[in-house]
């Protein structure tokens, strides 16, 4: 299992187009959904955040579903992810924005 943050620095671009191949994003629900059109829900991390398992390059990768999110409305990987309304479980895109990692502290 590989974390999505370690991997997207070697192979960033094919990523992003990997998760735009298989996913959308729906602005009127602020959902993401697969090829299937399922909502894809996440799981709990345990700190309030939700992540989601994803397989690239047949490897496991679990990734921040905000981040998802993310790439999907943006077409690029953020360093780092403000909620605004500090809510890390509403991940509507106006919800989020990129910062530093010292805004993000």
């Amino acid at each position: 299992m590989l974390n999505v943050e370690c991997e997207m620095r070697a192979n960033q671009e094919e990523i992003v187009a990997h998760l735009q191949e298989r996913y959308t994003y729906d602005a009127e629900q602020g959902v993401v959904r697969n090829r299937k059109g399922q909502v894809i829900k996440g799981f709990d991390d345990g700190k309030g955040y939700l992540k989601i398992d994803i397989y690239i390059q047949s490897k496991r990768v679990i990734m921040h579903i905000h981040r998802l999110h993310w790439v999907l409305c943006h077409g690029c990987m953020p360093k780092q992810i403000d909620h605004i309304n500090g809510n890390p479980k509403d991940n509507r895109i106006e919800n989020l924005r990129e910062v530093s990692y010292s805004e993000n502290n």
